[in-house]
């Protein structure tokens, strides 16, 4: 066995149809429970039994409205939390949107088609800022 606590995260940089040189950030709404204010990118938690890539596309649809292809792993982090006694799995990927039109859940309140130079002004993790980096570095 693996452990009995894991916490598996995944987030996607979205790249515009069209233009390779951005992609989507969005933002978190003031009263969100996870880092409030903060700009993130599409994706989150899976569920346990579910696919992964299944939950990515189904998290695209559900925070931006979209569909998203050609889904490719990027990097993979680990971390245990000795406070939370929890293992933390992350994966990151870059991503393709169908289309540039965005429709927000109500956890998030606005969006952008930002470069990874714009990214990095705005106010995120470091995680995203190292997965930003990674991703642009395999399309650009």
């Amino acid at each position: 066995m693996f452990c009995r606590e894991v916490d598996f995260l995944q987030k996607v940089v979205v790249f515009h149809p069209t233009n390779p040189d951005k992609f989507l950030a969005i933002h978190r709404s003031a009263n969100d429970t996870t880092r409030p204010n903060d700009w993130d990118l599409v994706g989150g938690h899976v569920s346990f039994g579910e696919n992964n890539e299944e939950s990515l596309r189904r998290e695209a649809k559900e925070e931006a409205g979209i569909r998203i292809q050609n889904l490719i792993p990027v990097q993979v982090t680990t971390i245990y939390h000795q406070e939370k006694k929890i293992y933390k799995l992350f994966i990151g990927y870059i991503g393709f949107a169908q289309t540039e039109i965005i429709r927000l859940s109500h956890e998030h309140d606005a969006y952008l088609w930002v470069s990874s130079k714009e990214f990095n002004k705005l106010t995120s993790t470091q995680f995203l800022l190292d997965l930003v980096l990674a991703a642009t570095k395999k399309v650009i």
